[in-house]
Formats: C-alpha cells, sequence, structure tokens
C-alpha cells in the first residue's frame, strides 16, 4: 500500500495479485423497477475476474 500526502489531503493506493471477491450492480431508479411490478432483473452476460457472469 502506497500513500501519497500533501498539505490539504491524503490519497492511498492498493494494489493486489488477487481478484475482488465481490462486485456490485447499480440500478438506477430502482424504485421504478418495483412500482412497475417486476420482480426479475437479469442482466448482459459480463466477464469479471476471468469468468463469465
Amino acid at each position: 500500500m502506497t500513500s501519497i500526502a500533501t498539505e490539504d489531503e491524503e490519497v492511498t493506493v492498493e494494489v493486489r495479485d488477487a481478484s475482488p471477491a465481490h462486485y456490485l450492480l447499480k440500478i438506477e431508479s430502482f424504485s421504478l423497477l418495483s412500482e412497475s411490478g417486476i420482480d426479475k432483473f437479469e442482466s448482459n452476460e459480463f466477464v469479471a475476474a476471468g469468468y463469465k457472469w
């Protein structure tokens, strides 16, 4: 881990060999989906950490 500090702020950078253990899917306007009675959401196929999801 590397920290770079200036007078007013600090920036921390972390590099790792392991892939992240989780991913996030952000749904804009989730309340509109809920109000529309949509009970299932499927995304397009995507690749993360070398795996197709």
